[in-house]
Order: structure tokens, then C-alpha cells, then sequence
């Protein structure tokens, strides 16, 4: 997905209606800069916009041994991050609890070897 690299320009994921998930395939490399206090080598930033509270089940996974966190963000400079999947697990798992408004997702590369490609699901 272009604009990955900020999270000014962070594309927009579609959230799926209640019941159902989304998978979003992403690959060539982590362009931007961690800036959510992870410690990450690199990061892609996406965004979901909600127009009432939802839970959002978030599920990353990759195509190597790397390690890569999931960081939740309510604002664009990421100043108060949620790292409940910054845990060095393989997929990255959390159900979120977010109330209405715009909300960044990123996917820091933290250590290892950057994967070929990375998933995201999403499920409500």
C-alpha cells in the first residue's frame, strides 16, 4: 500500500461490519520511521475511522522469523501508543477497544530480518 512510510499518509483500511474480518496483504519493506516509542527498525502506518465504539480483534502475521508489533495510536504523532501486541509473539494477536474516531495502526519491524510480506486482519 503506498503511503505506509507516515502516518499523515497512511492509507485507510476498511473496518468490517460486525461479525466479519478483512484481510489486508502488504509488502515491499518498513519505510517509515517508528515513532510510536516501540524501538523499531521501521515501521508502516495505516488508519481505520470508526463512527461508534467498536472491539477490533487486530492479527498480524509475517513470512519469516522477524519480529513485528502491533501499535495502536489515537493520534498521529503516536504519543500514547498501546503495545498489548508488542509481545514478540508469531501472529501478533489483540482485541481493541476503541471508541469513535480516527485511529492508526502500526506495524513496527522491531528485529529480525524484514519479512517479504506481512497480513493484517482485522475483525469486528
Amino acid at each position: 500500500y503506498p503511503g505506509t512510510n507516515t502516518t499523515a499518509t497512511a492509507p485507510t483500511l476498511a473496518v468490517p461490519a460486525i461479525g466479519q474480518s478483512s484481510l489486508f496483504v502488504d509488502g515491499g519493506g518498513f519505510p517509515g520511521t517508528d515513532i510510536t516509542g516501540d524501538g523499531g527498525i521501521g515501521a508502516r502506518y495505516y488508519v481505520v475511522t470508526l463512527g461508534s465504539a467498536a472491539t477490533l480483534t487486530l492479527t498480524a502475521d509475517w513470512s519469516n522469523t522477524a519480529d513485528i508489533d502491533i501499535v495502536v495510536c489515537d493520534d498521529t504523532a503516536c504519543t500514547n501508543g498501546d503495545f498489548a501486541a508488542a509481545s514478540g509473539n508469531k501472529p501478533e494477536s489483540h482485541a481493541y477497544a476503541l471508541g469513535a474516531g480516527t485511529w492508526y495502526i502500526a506495524l513496527v519491524h522491531w528485529a529480525g530480518t524484514a519479512p517479504v510480506y506481512t497480513t493484517l486482519k482485522i475483525a469486528r
